[in-house]
């Protein structure tokens, strides 16, 4: 089983939470250390936004974290994140101190936005939330 640390279109609410639905809700964390940055990726044929989270940034990334992810979700997930084309999956410390699988963009550039209304930076803390 795994544990996977969710901070956009999977988290509740969101459009793709319905893949989680055999998972375990833990609940909210942010990741240990502020070395990511996030824009908005925008799907070009559909117009809809996502994240991408990006390291080599000076902040943290607000998000969900949940467990009991077996085998088969994980290449669901895989496959919906386009692992190797948008994404590739590290895994991250949490600030919970605990570890979980984390989805970081590598996809093209031409696609990413800096400013768009679906993404929050809370300047105190230092982290990006995705709405």
């Amino acid at each position: 089983m795994h544990r996977v640390f969710i901070y956009g279109t999977l988290k509740r609410g969101q459009r793709n939470h319905a893949f989680l639905k055999s998972a375990r809700f833990i609940g909210e964390a942010r990741t240990a250390a502020a070395v990511y940055s996030m824009r908005c990726a925008v799907d070009t044929a559909a117009g809809y936004p996502y994240p991408a989270v990006m390291d080599g940034g000076a902040g943290f990334i607000s998000g969900d974290v949940y467990d009991g992810v077996d085998d088969a979700l994980l290449a669901r997930l895989d496959d919906l994140e386009e692992l190797g084309t948008e994404y590739r999956r590290d895994m991250v410390d949490l600030s919970d101190g605990t570890q979980a699988w984390i989805y970081l963009w590598i996809g093209p550039d031409e696609v990413l936005r800096d400013v768009r209304p679906e993404i929050r930076y809370d300047n105190e803390h230092k982290t990006y939330i995705w709405c």
